[in-house]
C-alpha cells in the first residue's frame, strides 16, 4: 500500500499535462515500470528535492601550503584544488566538483556500482542543481570550512 499517487507508464503519458500539474502543486507521481525489469519512476517539484537535499552538506577543509598557496579538500568526494589565492582554489574546486558531477552523470551505473563512490550522489546532485559555476563556488564557500 502506498500513499503516493501511482500510475501505469501508459497512464502517465496520456496523463502528462495533469501528472505535471500535480508534481508542480507539491505532489509526488510515482509511474510504475514499463516491464519487470525496471523500477518504479517518482517525478518530484524542485522544492521537495531541494528540501530532500537540505541535510546535505559540504565540509571544505583549507590547507595554507608552504608556497603560500591553498589547498582545499573535500574529502567526502576526495576532490582537492589548489590555488594561489582562496578565490582560485574556490574557483578550481567548483570546477572540479561539476566536472565530476557530469562524468558521475554520463555513468551513472559505474558510480553507483562502486562502494566507495555510491554515497556521492547526494552531493553531486545538489551540485547540478546549482545554475551556474558561480552558485557552486558560492556554496562551497558557504560550507563549513575548517582551517588547517
Amino acid at each position: 500500500m502506498t500513499m503516493l499517487t501511482e500510475l501505469k507508464f501508459t497512464e502517465a503519458r496520456n496523463q502528462f499535462t495533469s501528472v505535471i500539474d500535480r508534481v508542480q502543486r507539491l505532489s509526488p507521481v510515482v509511474v510504475k515500470p514499463r516491464k519487470q525489469s525496471e523500477s518504479n519512476t517518482y517525478l518530484l517539484n524542485e522544492v521537495l528535492i531541494q528540501q530532500l537535499l537540505e541535510g546535505v552538506t559540504f565540509r571544505v577543509e583549507a590547507i595554507r601550503e608552504e608556497n603560500g598557496s591553498l589547498t582545499l579538500a573535500l574529502d567526502e568526494l576526495e576532490l582537492y584544488a589548489n590555488g594561489e589565492t582562496e578565490e582560485e582554489a574556490f574557483e578550481a574546486l567548483a570546477g572540479d566538483l561539476i566536472a565530476y558531477a557530469e562524468d558521475y552523470m554520463n555513468d551513472p551505473y559505474r558510480y553507483l556500482s562502486a562502494p566507495n563512490r555510491r554515497p556521492h550522489f547526494p552531493y553531486l546532485f545538489k551540485a547540478l542543481l546549482c545554475s551556474s559555476k558561480d552558485e557552486v563556488k558560492q556554496m562551497l564557500k558557504d560550507a563549513k570550512v575548517r582551517r588547517s
